[in-house]
């Protein structure tokens, strides 16, 4: 009788032990992210996509990463390739970081991709690289899943030999045009520099108008920013799906329990008026 304390206080031990580490294998490293594109030879200037895919082989269900992309890139928007009803896509676009929140919800997707549109902000050959920074993610069973491996990729915008040939002479041209358009500029009449100081200063009234709308526009994408920024701010941990059950949500659930109601309210209308009926034929 000794004996059997201690043992079922041993046991209890090993059944506690086993059962925290099988909570804690539950947590699958089953997620990956990779990044493509569909550009094989970009050209420099040029806008391009590209795609973002998510895999999981536990069931996706909501997923939030960063995509890091370099400053030399102007990012337009983001969307899900063949998008339905029930998945849904915020994003945040910061100092050349996008915050995203993928999320799916009733149906059993193993893999879905987003597309991701950029624009090159000069017209030189260049390389950009892009990685992504996971965050967190539940399956489909909202249950905490883990990244197996996160996406990077380079992509080069280049010119052809021959557009390089073309370019190089015409930079040569460029400069001698310039070279003798101010030989003629210095031989110019009084009359003519009068004119260009005219033209100075309108322009730089319309350079003044256009600061001024400059720094409007940046006011008001600031503005927009932390608007976007206060609508991330919630972990995909605590993702409310009720909260956006017009994007995620299967209504075929609602439309049941509407027509249980209606029924129902039928059904007694009639069974009250068959006892009004019994009623009357009673009493006379």
């Amino acid at each position: 009788m000794r004996l059997f304390k201690p043992a079922v206080i041993i046991f209890s031990i090993i059944t506690l032990l086993l059962s925290l580490f099988i909570e804690a294998s539950a947590i699958n490293k089953s997620l990956s992210l990779s990044i493509f594109s569909d550009s094989e030879n970009l050209k420099p200037g040029k806008s391009f996509n590209i795609y973002m895919n998510i895999h999981d082989e536990t069931k996706l269900g909501a997923v939030q990463f960063r995509l890091i992309y370099p400053e030399e890139l102007s990012f337009k928007k983001a969307e899900i390739e063949n998008k339905i009803k029930n998945e849904y896509l915020r994003y945040n676009e910061d100092n050349n970081c996008i915050t995203i929140i993928y999320a799916v919800k009733n149906e059993e997707f193993t893999e879905r991709t987003l597309k991701f549109r950029f624009e090159q902000k000069y017209s030189e050959e260049n390389e950009f690289h892009f990685k992504t920074d996971f965050i967190e993610a539940l399956n489909i069973d909202q249950k905490e899943v883990k990244c197996l491996s996160e996406g990077e990729f380079d992509i080069t915008a280049a010119y052809e030999e021959s557009e390089k040939e073309s370019r190089s002479s015409a930079i040569v041209h460029n400069s001698y045009s310039e070279s003798s358009e101010r030989n003629k500029e210095n031989s110019s009449t009084k009359e003519s520099s009068k004119k260009q100081s005219k033209k100075e200063k309108n322009k730089s009234k319309a350079d003044y108008s256009e600061a001024s709308e400059k720094s409007e526009h940046s006011e008001q994408s600031k503005a927009e920013n932390s608007k976007k920024e206060e609508s991330i701010s919630k972990p995909v941990k605590k993702f409310d799906y009720e909260k956006y059950k017009d994007e995620l949500s299967d209504n075929s659930a609602l439309y049941y329990t509407i027509g249980i109601v209606v029924i129902l309210i039928i059904v007694i209308i009639l069974i009250i008026t068959f006892l009004k009926r019994l009623n009357k034929k009673y009493l006379e």
